[in-house]
């Protein structure tokens, strides 16, 4: 296959459903019935909590631990830290560490390793500054053992909500930092406060994760997770009837939904799909080709069949989104107007913009550009390619190639 490149990205096209996760649960097969078998298509990486793929976020997430999380219902929730305080101005945060807190090596967490992780950050403040937080940083400081101080240059109002994600405001132990301190090289090894250890990789084969007996919260109820490296989803679903792993949990492409139903119809297993948690969407360059004009980009927004995607892709465990936030979440809900599917309107925005079809059934053109795009997407994911088909089809339809 021929090396494509890469093109910027800075508009979003409105795909249009909203996100599961599914799981498929079976008894553990493992001889040692405290091992749980998992999957996923590569190695979770080396786990560096300040940075970006191949660290996969579910891995991160189970060995380094954030200030405050996500409760129920939204709210912001104590963690690492057991309180806060926020000044009149909004530009300073106060925050009281929780005590007892040991990273999984037997270190101390406290201020001076919060204050270290967050120097390691923004001395790395480029690579980050996709997150409005990492630009409003004015300093840091620690006051005492148990206190950590974030100053900004400006109220910045989802502080908090920033330093809930995953990356990269998570606290690896100071002696796993490099000797240059610099994390955006490197880390020694991954030691975080969270519940599990990574205690061991084989390269395209396994990770292991072992149960942090250090850990400050409720403990794990299994000691150990295997996590097989299946690249292909039709071998995780061969693996997991076999009894290879136990179970498949992750976001559509996981396993093809065609097989997802059939696993719950079958009665043999726990089957669930969760709340929607993300937005599917396509990311469009609006600064090249035809995608430059507004008339093609609201053409493709008619032209596409988000209810025969659901239907057909997803198996209806998907919905409907015709926005990019769900109206639930704050601040979204203005009214905005869905694109209602029209091929027919989409047909007449093109041709009012000057693109025509020299024959019945041909790529339109305008001048001497043909009305004609490059998609790409994760080829070994199922639900990728079929979303990619499925948008190739209904542009095709319209006089678009992709």
């Amino acid at each position: 296959m021929a090396r494509r490149h890469i093109r910027p990205v800075n508009c979003l096209f409105g795909l249009g459903t909203v996100l599961s996760m599914i799981f498929i649960w079976v008894s553990p097969c493992a001889a040692d019935k405290e091992t749980l078998l998992y999957s996923w298509p590569g190695n979770v990486g080396p786990l560096n909590p300040h940075l970006y793929s191949p660290n996969q976020m579910f891995a991160q997430a189970m060995v380094y631990e954030p200030l405050v999380r996500y409760g129920e219902g939204g709210r912001i929730i104590p963690w690492l830290a057991e309180s806060w305080e926020i000044s009149k101005d909004g530009k300073e945060y106060v925050f009281k560490l929780r005590q007892g807190v040991r990273f999984s090596d037997g270190t101390t967490f406290d201020a001076n390793a919060v204050k270290k992780n967050f120097d390691a950050i923004m001395a790395n403040a480029k690579r980050h500054d996709w997150l409005n937080i990492v630009n409003v940083i004015d300093g840091t400081s620690a006051p005492d053992d148990r206190t950590f101080k974030l100053v900004l240059k400006t109220p910045y109002y989802p502080t908090l909500q920033d330093l809930t994600l995953i990356r990269p405001f998570r606290f690896l132990a100071p002696s796993a930092f490099p000797e240059s301190g610099n994390t955006a090289e490197c880390i020694r090894k991954p030691v975080g406060t969270g519940p599990w250890v990574l205690a061991e990789s084989k390269l395209a084969e396994y990770d292991v994760f072992v149960r942090n007996d250090l850990y400050w919260g409720a403990k794990p109820k299994t000691k150990k997770i295997v996590v097989k490296v299946i690249p292909d989803p039709h071998g995780r679903a061969i693996a997991f009837e076999t009894r290879l792993i136990d179970l498949i949990f992750g976001p559509g492409g996981q396993i093809g939904v065609d097989t997802f139903k059939r696993f719950a119809d079958s009665g043999k297993y726990e089957t669930r799909v969760s709340k929607p948690l993300a937005t599917r969407a396509l990311a469009v360059n609006s600064n090249r080709g035809p995608t430059k004009e507004l008339a093609v980009r609201k053409a493709m927004q008619h032209a596409f069949n988000k209810e025969a995607m659901i239907g057909g892709v997803f198996a209806n465990t998907e919905r409907k989104a015709d926005t990019l936030f769900s109206e639930e979440m704050p601040f979204c809900a203005v009214g905005l107007r869905p694109y209602v599917y029209s091929p027919q309107q989409a047909e007449s925005i093109l041709e009012e913009a000057g693109w025509k079809r020299p024959a019945a059934g041909a790529v339109r053109v305008k001048g001497d550009m043909e009305l004609a795009l490059d998609f790409c997407f994760v080829g070994n994911d199922t639900l990728h390619k079929s979303v990619a088909e499925t948008f190739q089809s209904a542009m095709n339809k319209v006089g678009i190639r992709v």
